[in-house]
């Protein structure tokens, strides 16, 4: 069983509600801030602040949307054997540090977990290596090294 898997989709499903919520209503605000336009340069502002709004609350409601559908596909598969989409991986940095990951094509942020891309620096350095690999990347002139500890 993958729970953490499934601790994370509960998670994003509860986010996606409430931003399609927030997109639906931040789209009907910018509907009507352009209903009577024609007044001052103010108000033709205020439309467009809100359709620019709107438009961002709908992207990050579809990011969402794309996320919970990439992790629901992955929850009945088993345990991956090495990292890939969409998985949790434990690492530890070569300081001692514990941290959570979940490697998936769409990252986006949930508060509480620590989504990372493929396409990053990180998740490159941790792309189909398995449990007891090390793996090690440069970013901003710092080198981080560390081990998995597991994947799930």
């Amino acid at each position: 069983m993958r729970q953490k898997i499934l601790d994370l989709l509960e998670e994003v499903r509860k986010i996606e509600k409430v931003s399609k919520e927030a997109a639906d209503k931040s789209h009907y605000a910018a509907n009507e801030a352009s209903g009577g336009l024609g007044a001052s340069y103010s108000a033709a502002g205020d439309a467009e602040h809100a359709r620019n709004s709107a438009n961002l609350s709908i992207q990050k409601s579809e990011q969402i949307k794309k996320l919970a559908e990439e992790i629901e596909n992955s929850v009945s598969l088993e345990d991956p054997k090495v990292i890939k989409p969409a998985c949790f991986i434990l690492v530890e940095f070569a300081d001692g540090n514990k941290k959570d990951l979940y490697l998936v094509e769409n990252p986006v942020y949930i508060p509480g977990f620590n989504l990372i891309s493929p396409n990053s620096l990180f998740g490159v350095s941790l792309l189909r290596k398995g449990v007891g690999n090390y793996f090690f990347y440069t970013s901003g002139g710092q080198v981080f090294e560390g081990k998995i500890l597991e994947i799930k």
